[in-house]
């Protein structure tokens, strides 16, 4: 039988959750939830920035508390308190095993702590970091990494990614941690799109690892007669400097069919894949690839980058053309969009996949990495007067 954790109290660090519909957001909201509906009986402890506690999405149970850390107006003040303050909490507070959703540790980390490594996109994919940052993400990941106690992985290639960048430095084995999908996605009622329109519907928005301008270019190269009639949504970050670029690249109908709404709520999402035709993610790099699971689930035909990632996560599922290939896109798109016996394979086949994701099961192994690493550690006696404001 797993050990429990010493001092039966986990913290978990969700200083980076945010209002808007980012992977990392997804990430903790989807955690928190699986360990709700497993109720382990270990006390968890959620660090949230002061003024988030009462954000409504987020899943409460007995034996799961939320502090919130004060804010600081300063980018110094708020570093300190991702790298330093914490630490401090945890002992005040009597954790057993500190837990990050990110690859990032505390510099003074005062218990065993487990990281996630959800990509080395500074490694792999330097171009799309600046240099800077690049040297930055590279240092603080090898810190953090190098002290973890447990180590989880959202994906087998990540996995083998961290292991060919680091190797016998890493003092812990890697887990591989697969991602949930949110349920709501399998109650998706499709409706069609009105009007004659082709409703294609992309991830990534203007970042430019998402490989958007693939996807136009290969829209473009599509025959008029089926091109004019695509409406193209780009979900995801909104730079307006690089919206004009990737416009510019486009024919003027063109431009008038695209879309980019920035994030969006997993509401809005999902009304717009109650109308999608088609899911494109034309990615250049991924951690694990969860937008193209959302649609899977969703019962929407995919057609993905050809990426080992996407490949571990869809399976036969989906229709896959070359990295950056805006020729063999253009050929996939096509021929999903002209058979529908294909596309009828693809969704039933593909939501059959996604079932097998979910966050309860992602939360279950998870916390039988934090019991390992806590059963090997001495209780933190606990503060009577705890610090922060609770959520």
């Amino acid at each position: 039988m797993t050990a429990q954790v010493s001092a039966g109290r986990v913290s978990f660090n969700a200083l980076l959750l945010s209002a808007d519909g980012t992977g990392i957001r997804t990430l903790i909201l989807g955690l928190l939830g699986g360990f709700k509906q497993i109720h382990p009986p270990e006390e968890f402890v959620v660090y949230l920035r002061q003024g988030l506690g009462a954000d409504p999405e987020l899943p409460r149970w007995r034996g799961c508390r939320y502090v919130e850390i004060p804010r600081t107006r300063s980018l110094v003040g708020r570093v300190a308190a991702e790298l330093l303050l914490l630490s401090r909490y945890d002992r005040d507070l009597g954790v057993g095993v500190a837990y990050s959703p990110t690859s990032y540790l505390p510099l003074a980390q005062s218990v065993p702590a487990v990281a996630t490594i959800v990509d080395l996109v500074w490694r792999l994919v330097p171009a799309d970091v600046p240099i800077v940052r690049r040297l930055s993400l590279r240092f603080r990941m090898e810190s953090s990494l190098t002290q973890a106690a447990g180590l989880v992985a959202i994906s087998e290639s990540v996995r083998g990614e961290a292991l060919a960048a680091f190797g016998n430095r890493l003092k812990a084995s890697i887990r591989v941690l697969p991602l949930g999908v949110d349920g709501r996605f399998f109650d998706v009622e499709r409706n069609g799109v009105k009007r004659g329109e082709t409703l294609i519907l992309a991830s990534g928005g203007t970042d430019s690892r998402k490989g958007v301008d693939t996807l136009l270019d290969a829209v473009a190269a599509l025959p008029v007669s089926l091109a004019r009639r695509i409406r193209l949504v780009v979900t995801g970050p909104r730079e307006e400097r690089r919206v004009e670029e990737l416009l510019q690249r486009t024919d003027g109908w063109l431009r008038e069919r695209i879309d980019f709404p920035g994030f969006v709520s997993i509401q809005e999402l999902m009304h717009l894949f109650s109308q999608a035709d088609l899911f494109v993610y034309p990615s250049r790099y991924e951690g694990f690839g969860l937008p193209v699971l959302e649609a899977m689930a969703a019962g929407i035909p995919v057609i993905c980058s050809d990426l080992p990632v996407l490949r571990e996560v869809g399976g036969d599922c989906v229709s896959y053309f070359p990295v950056g290939s805006a020729a063999g896109l253009a050929q996939r798109l096509l021929r999903v969009l002209t058979n529908e016996p294909i596309r009828a394979n693809v969704v039933a086949d593909g939501r059959a996949k996604a079932r097998e994701y979910t966050w309860e099961r992602t939360a279950g192994i998870l916390l039988e990495v934090l019991r390992s690493v806590g059963g090997e550690m001495n209780p933190c006696p606990s503060s009577s007067s705890p610090l922060g404001r609770e959520g």
